[in-house]
Parts: C-alpha cells; structure tokens; sequence
C-alpha cells in the first residue's frame, strides 16, 4: 500500500484517534528490557473477525508512570491499539459520543476526552508494543476502523509515583504545527515521541527520495496526492518506509522502535484540532527531519 493510497483514509477519519502502525513503530515482539523493572504492563487481547472485533484488557496493577502497553492481535483483521484518556465523572455513552465527534469532525471534542496514545494498527498474529507515561484516571480501547458501542474494554491506572520513561538517544517532538528530530540514526532505534504543543498530534514520518524536497511533500499531501507529479516519497508503507503512531494528547510522550534508513524524512499530521478545522497538514505541519548513518 503507497503514501498515496493510505491518504484517502487518514483523512477521511480525519486522525479518528487511530493510525496504522505497519513495519516501523511499536510492532514486533515484545522488549523485556524496554521500560525497566518497575514498569507497569497492560495487555489488550483482540478477537474476532472484521466488524466483530472484541477486546479483552489484562491491566495488570496499574500506577501512574511509565507503562508498557501491549496490542496482541488474535483477530482475523489488522487491529488499531488507540486509547481515549478520561479523567473524570462520565458515562461509557459520553466518551463514546465524543469519539463519534472526533472521528465525524462534526462538532468539537470537548477537553475531558483525550488521546491516550498506545500501539497503532497491528496486523493479525502479531503483537504491538508502546511504552509510555500514563496519568490517573480511565483508558478506554478505541479502535479506529470502527465507532465504538458500550461496554468499552478499558483500564484504570491509580495515583501513585510509577517508573519514568526509559531515555532514548533518538527524540521527536510535536508543537503546534510542526516537528523536529534530534539523534535519529539508520538502523533500529529506540525513540521518544513528545507532544509539546497543545493540540493531539500523531507522528507519520515518509523517508523522501533524493531527489525530491520538503515543499514537494508538504503539496503532495495538503492535496490528497492530488498535486501534480510523482508521489515524492521512497518505496511504500509495507516496505517500511513510513513511520506511524497513534494520537497522542498534548504533554504526553512514549517510547517506540522505529526502524529508519538514513537520508531526510518527511513527518507529518493529518489530525484535526479538537475544536475543528482542516487537517494539521494544511497548517504547515509537515517538518524535514535527517536520520544519520
């Protein structure tokens, strides 16, 4: 599947709190050593066939802090690891309506409903694993292929001082609207994804060929693939060229294995801000970013 063929459905949920997550972030087995011994771990268990997906949650005795979020997928059909992040009062109804508003674009999605980050689309018979702080309060499984119906499978993570992060040598943060990378090396590496803006951002990253520029990409994907000339990106998603996450509030972060060649890599968000408005592209917010040797 291209850059080009992926976009239609990136912006027609218009980030609905989910992005695949092919062969670059966050998928593969798991990394024992990837969050320390004080680490909390959940699993999230799907079954099912497409349309008819379950969830099952194994949350472990959760603390806030650090936590190793794992996506195994017994489905017969890849499998978004989307979570919405809620603290406060509210029925299973409500996040679910405001997920609706997220994915529909047609009203705001009020502050109290967030993304929660953790593991993007894994493909049947794989496993996907994220590591990330987690705050108090209720995580709901929100698979984006689909609008979700009452009961949700969730979680709930206590109050308490958990783990950190694991440091990375590898660093890639979002503000509003653009990113910037700092250690990224050819190779697998261990990488922190920081939002710092204030708005939800996911983390897209297409290598660029070596011919082609940042300008190019920013047109090609502002116009839906529709802008005239060669898509400007190297190879396809499944040959693990792009790297993909899931959508994550602002003041979050976690930690994925990305797996990078070296040269200059597009990133970009296709999400919308909470309160409406075109995809974050459209505001500029495709950034050039080196990967070294």
């Amino acid at each position: 599947m291209s850059i080009l063929d992926r976009t239609p459905r990136v912006v027609a949920v218009l980030a609905a709190l989910a992005i695949a997550s092919v062969a670059a972030v966050g998928c593969g087995d798991d990394d024992e050593d990837s969050g320390g011994d004080d680490t909390s771990k959940v699993t999230i268990t799907a079954t099912g066939g497409e349309g008819s997906q379950t969830f099952e949650v194994d949350p472990g005795d959760l603390i806030a802090g650090a936590a190793e979020i794992e996506l195994v997928n017994d489905s017969e059909t890849p499998v978004d690891g989307q979570l919405g992040y809620v603290s406060g009062d509210y029925t299973e109804e409500e996040v679910a309506e405001q997920f609706s508003n997220a994915v529909t674009g047609r009203k705001p999605v009020e502050d109290w409903f967030q993304g929660g980050g953790g593991p993007g689309t894994t493909e049947p018979g794989e496993t996907g694993t994220v590591t990330q702080d987690l705050q108090p309060g209720t995580y709901y499984v929100l698979p984006g292929n689909d609008l979700p119906e009452p009961p949700l499978a969730k979680f709930t993570v206590a109050d308490g001082d958990g783990a950190d992060l694991p440091e990375t040598d590898g660093t890639v943060t979002a503000v509003d609207y653009s990113f910037s990378g700092d250690g990224l090396t050819a190779g697998s590496n261990e990488v922190t994804l920081q939002n710092d803006g204030e708005q939800w951002h996911h983390f897209l990253a297409a290598k660029l060929k070596d011919d082609a520029t940042i300008e190019q990409a920013q047109e090609f994907l502002q116009s839906e693939g529709q802008g005239g000339g060669p898509p400007p990106f190297e190879g396809d998603v499944e040959a693990g060229n792009a790297v993909e996450s899931t959508v994550m509030e602002g003041g979050t972060s976690q930690v994925v294995t990305a797996e990078f060649e070296p040269g200059t890599y597009a990133f970009f968000c296709f999400i919308a801000d909470k309160q409406g408005g075109p995809p974050h592209v459209v505001k500029g917010m495709v950034s050039e970013v080196e990967v070294s040797e």
